[in-house]
C-alpha cells in the first residue's frame, strides 16, 4: 500500500479479534472507510486446535508432530502453559491499519485506544 500526499496510516494492536472488529465497526459509523484487520503471529500456522496429534506442540502450537521445527516450538514455554505472562508474542495479535488524513488521526488514535489498542 503506497499512501496518497496527505494521508496517514495507524497501526494498532488488539488482543482479540471482537475488540478489533468492535473499533473498527465504530471508526466505520464516525466516517473512517480505510481499515482492514489483519492476523499476525511468530508461528506460521494459526489454526492452532485443528488437528487431531496428541502431541502437545500441535494443540497449543498447531504444528504436526515431528514436522520440521515442532521439536524445536514444543520446548517454547508457550507450548507448556507454564510461563508467566510478560507481554508475550502474539500477545497483542490482531492489527487493525487504518489510513486517513493528518487531521483524523488524533480522533481516530482515541477511538482505538478506547478500545484497548496498542498504537
Amino acid at each position: 500500500m503506497q499512501l496518497q500526499s496527505g494521508e496517514r496510516s495507524v497501526l494498532a494492536y488488539f488482543p482479540t479479534a471482537q475488540q478489533a472488529k468492535t473499533a473498527q465497526a465504530m471508526l466505520n459509523q464516525k466516517g473512517y472507510t480505510e481499515t482492514k484487520i489483519d492476523r499476525v503471529s511468530e508461528y506460521p500456522n494459526t489454526e492452532l486446535y485443528g488437528n487431531s496429534s496428541a502431541a502437545l506442540s500441535s494443540l497449543v502450537l498447531g504444528v504436526e508432530a515431528y514436522d520440521g521445527p515442532s521439536p524445536l516450538l514444543a520446548a517454547d514455554p508457550d507450548a507448556s502453559g507454564m510461563a508467566g505472562y510478560s507481554e508475550l508474542p502474539g500477545s497483542k495479535s490482531f492489527l487493525l491499519t487504518l489510513v486517513t488524513t493528518a487531521d483524523k488521526i488524533d480522533e481516530a488514535v482515541q477511538i482505538l485506544k478506547e478500545h484497548g489498542a496498542r498504537i
